[in-house]
């Protein structure tokens, strides 16, 4: 299946629509009389930006990182960054799922699924908009639970319990609490909530 960056035409269709807007600017006296001294040179990095940036959304479309292991990030809008979600397709479990840019179409085509594991209290972005539209449990640790009073009926879990999908809750002792790692033996993985972050460099911290 090509991603979604393929479907929209690639680089070469990003720069089209960057052109467009670029040029759309220059023809509003309300926007281009505070850039008409930007020299040319400028103006080409900031084009260049631009379609660096747009490009970089190829990166948000589902994947399959592993065998039956999905992975998609997408912004979240109260922390203005993009966070990543994961799908184990065998076990219909859904890891701190955001709703992916393909939409809840692409469920259908890969599966339902059944199960939302949260890694923390904070970590419910999409829960609830799956949980309607397939019916998914949402599970979160017990310590962290005040936070989604009101959002919708929540499955508790403890440190040490084995939840579907046979992945095992594990405590992390770090940042907060609620802080927990979520272990996939048969895939080998291991989902962190806020304890590990990959930098935009690379590099983890």
């Amino acid at each position: 299946m090509a991603s979604l960056y393929e479907r929209l035409g690639g680089l070469e269709a990003i720069r089209a629509v960057v052109d467009s807007f670029v040029a759309s600017c220059a023809a509003d006296d309300r926007i281009n009389r505070k850039f008409g001294s930007a020299s040319a040179a400028a103006a080409g990095r900031e084009r260049a930006a631009m379609c660096s940036a747009a490009a970089a959304a190829r990166l948000r479309a589902v994947e399959e990182i592993a065998p039956g292991v999905w992975h998609w990030t997408a912004p979240h809008a109260l922390i203005h960054s993009e966070v990543s979600s994961y799908y184990l397709a065998r076990e219909r479990v859904l890891i701190d799922p955001m709703i992916p840019l393909e939409g809840l179409g692409w469920f259908g085509e890969h599966g339902e699924p059944e199960h939302v594991l949260l890694t923390n209290r904070h970590h419910d972005r999409g829960a609830w908009r799956l949980r309607e539209a397939f019916g998914c449990i949402v599970h979160c640790i017990r310590n962290g639970l005040h936070e989604l009073e009101g959002r919708g009926p929540v499955e508790p879990f403890d440190f040490g319990d084995e939840l579907p999908g046979e992945v095992v809750a594990c405590v992390v002792d770090a940042i907060c609490p609620d802080e927990t790692a979520l272990y996939v033996p048969a895939h080998r993985a291991l989902a962190c909530a806020d304890g590990v972050v990959r930098l935009p460099g690379g590099d983890f911290t």
